[in-house]
């Protein structure tokens, strides 16, 4: 049928035993949106990240104290209570990582500028910390162990609410497989996609009428969860609801934001009742 009409709702008309005549129905701007949203997202700024060897090096610190102050970190106060001074960027054992601060290539982490920025004002704010990163036993520290000169329990606190300022308890681990786009992007992504729907209208509306298409060539909607389960997405893409069971109204269009694992983010060019706004991003 032509990259015109891939995707596009239509009707049959009229079939015969191999093949179908249908009326397609179609805003002949559809092939431009598919570019302009395209380079929305190929525009993008993706970040710099940089090797774990090359961060500790940035931040001044050792690769065992880099690996340990990324993770978890957990303290003793005088009570026995524990406490995670860690940031919390990385899970090797679960296989997660947090956006915008980590990632995962091959068996190398790496991490962004963002990350480095909060390790060297953590550093910078509590040096006493990062001392206590070098030691090779696995032991749990106690509080006193790393601020030797003060009130231990009360320096663990003012660790805490530091890294609660700077919401790092509020970061979302998630699967090394997820990949998503920025809220400025997805920001931009709605702005074109409000600019472009308030060009469209009924009348705007063009039909055509394609005949002898092979009967494969066409998806019905109670077929879709059987025909397309080995779909593969990329962030960008633009997609097509083909299934009429759902909370998604049947042919809504919208713009793949996130790939996770066995699912994808998208955000559709129309409000429906159902929609979330995905965190507010």
């Amino acid at each position: 049928m032509g990259e015109h009409a891939y995707g596009v709702a239509a009707q049959v008309q009229s079939t015969t035993e191999t093949t179908l005549s249908v009326v397609l129905a179609f805003f002949p701007s559809e092939k431009a949106e598919i570019e302009r949203f395209t380079k929305v997202v190929s525009s993008r700024s993706s970040g710099e990240y940089f090797q774990s060897y090359d961060v500790a090096n940035m931040v001044g610190i050792s690769g065992l104290a880099l690996s340990r102050i990324t993770s978890s970190f957990m303290v003793r106060n005088s009570n026995g209570t524990k406490t995670n001074l860690g940031l919390s960027l990385k899970f090797e054992a679960k296989g997660l990582k947090v956006m915008d601060y980590s990632r995962k290539i091959g068996r190398m982490w790496e991490f962004s500028r963002r990350a480095v920025e909060l390790l060297r004002e953590y550093k910078t704010e509590f040096p006493e910390i990062f001392r206590s990163l070098h030691s090779r036993s696995n032991d749990m520290l106690q509080g006193a162990d790393i601020f030797r000169q003060e009130n231990s329990d009360a320096k663990i606190k003012e660790a805490k609410a530091w890294l609660t300022e700077r919401g790092v308890p509020d970061f979302e681990p998630v699967s090394l497989a997820t990949n998503r786009l920025n809220k400025g992007t997805v920001m931009e992504i709605e702005r074109v996609s409000d600019l472009l729907n308030s060009t469209k209208s009924a009348a705007t509306i063009r039909k055509a009428v394609v005949q002898g298409i092979p009967r494969q060539a066409v998806l019905k909607p109670a077929h879709a969860v059987y025909r397309l389960q080995n779909q593969t997405f990329a962030l960008g893409d633009r997609v097509t609801m083909v299934q009429d069971s759902g909370s998604v109204p049947l042919c809504a269009k919208g713009v793949v934001i996130g790939v996770n694992d066995g699912s994808i983010d998208v955000v559709w060019d129309v409000p429906f009742i159902s929609g979330m706004t995905l965190g507010d991003r």
